[in-house]
């Protein structure tokens, strides 16, 4: 028992080992690579963003509002017999933006590109376009993960955007049909529960979730050799390892968040 989990735990830290050390690669490869065709990286990020961001958008704009308007349906009658409609707004914002939002984009994105990205990776390691890329002299990492990584991470951070406001503009829309609240009483009092730190919270949680997300895809793709019947098996790796991680990551800064809420509340941990 106990030589299996250090055997799992020491594989645990040599896989996060490697996808740092691929992320590290890529991107300093941007500075110390000679310029090597940056229009058409530049070009791949571009159909990275309008693959990943923007096909993605009424996808995601549609399930943050649905859930917006769900959540809200669900809580505010509860609250407003409380006599606590304010407290609904705020469960909204803490549960919904705060914690879902980043998880669900996440997951849309792993399905759509993230797969996409991997079975991409893949094929073009096993038909070795990437041995012709080192052959000509280019840098795989410049040229086939970094636009995936900048161009995914960006994507994430839009999409979470969207995903957010969707949700902000779905629980207005219920307690305005549920409970006869006036739109702009709900947007005010919304906006004044966002403070800066809520605001780079998420923005970190998004980004550094798109950032994870295309270089375990990535990594996962490259590492097939030979065979076309291990793509498959690749890209369900990266999935499985993607939705693992990101889960992960989106926890230990919610812990590091609160923990720091109670910190400044003068709790002693």
């Amino acid at each position: 028992m106990v030589t299996y989990f250090g055997r799992s735990f020491l594989n645990l830290i040599i896989y996060l080992y490697e996808i740092l050390r691929l992320t590290y690669s890529t991107f300093r490869t941007v500075f110390v690579t000679e310029s090597q065709g940056w229009r058409t990286v530049m070009g791949v990020i571009a159909s990275q963003i309008y693959f990943t961001g923007w096909q993605a958008l009424p996808i995601v704009f549609g399930i943050g509002s649905a859930i917006g308007f769900l959540f809200m349906s669900q809580m505010i009658s509860p609250m407003i017999g409380f006599g606590n409609l304010e407290g609904s707004i705020q469960l909204l914002f803490s549960v919904v933006l705060r914690e879902l939002a980043p998880l669900l984009t996440a997951l849309i994105v792993i399905a759509r590109s993230g797969t996409a990205v991997a079975s991409e990776l893949g094929n073009m390691k096993v038909n070795r376009e990437v041995d012709a890329l080192i052959a000509m002299g280019i840098n795989p990492l410049n040229y086939i993960v970094f636009p995936r990584l900048i161009g995914g991470a960006l994507s994430v951070l839009i999409l979470g955007c969207y995903f957010s406001f969707g949700s902000a503009l779905g629980g207005m829309l219920s307690s305005w049909i549920v409970s006869q609240i006036p739109p702009l009483y709900f947007l005010n009092f919304f906006l004044n529960t966002i403070k800066f730190y809520d605001f780079l919270l998420l923005v970190v949680k998004f980004f550094f979730s798109g950032i994870l997300i295309f270089s375990i895809c990535s990594y996962h793709g490259l590492s097939a050799h030979k065979s076309p019947t291990e793509v498959p098996v690749v890209t369900t790796q990266a999935v499985m390892k993607s939705i693992i991680y990101v889960l992960f990551f989106n926890i230990f800064l919610s812990l590091l968040y609160y923990f720091s809420l109670l910190h400044k509340g003068g709790v002693e941990l």
